[in-house]
């Protein structure tokens, strides 16, 4: 009822603008009701509307974050295809390891043991060593007699690299009647320049086993 009341004042007072009224014949509001309300009105939609903004700001921050993470993925996708296309594994930058060639520098190498390997017959043990080489240097362990599990823990360091290829080769010692010595098998491996960290390579002979080297170059 109170709201019919203000709309029939507010009428009263747009026709009493425009036609001269006798000012005894105005409407009385009741308790200024109908002000309140108008304030009230007021200020809720004040309210509604900061309400609004606030959400406007929020959404916009949200957009930017998006945008920056979408910008964040592009990037490393871009450096994903270019280390594929280089035939390279992609890796985060802190990550990533900076190698090169061995050639002109010193290569440290140990020949560190053997695992299962077999001998001229199936009674025999054998008599194994290996050689190491670089270009031209060659090196050559001692032979470890009767061991299918020889240890050798052999160091030999190769001075001013000429290759950057490690030859790897396992041979079974003969003597006496047996004639020459035996190949059991040979590996090469492509050597790799950088860190402190030594790098393992497993040569497996041609029948059974392996021999394990170590290396690095500095």
């Amino acid at each position: 009822m109170s709201s019919v009341y203000c709309g029939i004042e507010e009428i009263f007072h747009v026709l009493t603008s425009l036609i001269p009224v006798d000012p005894s014949l105005a409407l009385k509001p009741a308790n200024n009701q109908c002000e309140r309300k108008k304030l009230a009105g007021i200020e809720e939609e004040g309210v509604v509307e900061e309400k609004g903004v606030e959400a406007d700001e929020e959404r916009t921050v949200q957009e930017e974050a998006v945008i920056k993470n979408e910008d964040t993925a592009e990037h490393k996708g871009e450096e994903m295809e270019k280390g594929v296309a280089a035939g390279e594994k992609w890796r985060p930058e802190q990550e990533v390891v900076v190698t090169g060639s061995c050639v002109g520098k010193t290569v440290d190498v140990w020949v560190v043991n053997g695992q299962s390997l077999t001998g001229d017959g199936p009674l025999n043990d054998p008599e194994p060593y290996v050689k190491v080489s670089i270009g031209s240097q060659i090196r050559t362990t001692s032979v470890i007699h009767s061991s299918s599990n020889p240890s050798w823990w052999e160091e030999f360091r190769f001075f001013n690299a000429s290759g950057n290829m490690l030859k790897i080769e396992i041979w079974e010692a003969d003597s006496g009647l047996r004639g020459d010595d035996d190949h059991l098998g040979t590996c090469t491996e492509q050597l790799i320049s950088g860190g402190a960290q030594y790098h393992a390579i497993q040569c497996r002979a041609s029948d059974s086993g392996y021999v394990k080297v170590i290396y690095k170059c500095f």
